[in-house]
């Protein structure tokens, strides 16, 4: 797999905010702010990483500030700049924070399977990331996502 197929764009760096180093970024995330959740982000070229931790979200993008970057010219050296992330730390969103997201899910499962059964059920949860799930129609299709692209 090349390193293209390997990772996601998530944003760009629009501009420098401010002279303390903070960021506008044009995110291409569902949630303007959800771009901090996904961890650590490399650059197009992988020299660089940047985490980010979002300010505020604007009209005209999130205004965030990245971790090593303290004043304007180090911002304005980054306009342009495309930021990625590795597709396996999708990971650690489905997980979430602590593990919280997986457990709310699994909880939600077990009371309904427990209802439909009338019983006790005990649930054992793992995540996996399948190489180019999103790619796979027919496994999509099998879980029911069909769309036309």
């Amino acid at each position: 797999m090349s390193d293209t197929e390997r990772r996601i764009l998530l944003g760009r760096i629009a501009a420098a905010h401010g002279i303390r180093g903070d960021l506008l970024i044009e995110t291409y995330t569902s949630e303007p702010g959800g771009i901090a959740a996904y961890g650590a982000l490399q650059t197009e070229d992988g020299a660089r990483e940047l985490t980010l931790r979002i300010v505020r979200i604007t009209p005209k993008g999130v205004i965030a500030h990245a971790k090593g970057v303290d004043d304007r010219n180090a911002a304005e050296a980054l306009r342009g700049t495309t930021l990625y992330v590795e597709r396996d730390s999708q990971k650690k969103i489905a997980l979430g924070k602590g593990g919280q997201k997986i457990k709310e899910i699994g909880s939600l499962a077990r009371t309904e399977l427990e209802e439909m059964l009338e019983r006790r059920v005990h649930l054992f949860l793992f995540v996996k990331v399948r190489e180019n799930w999103q790619d796979d129609r027919q496994h999509l299709r099998e879980w029911g996502l069909e769309w036309d692209v």
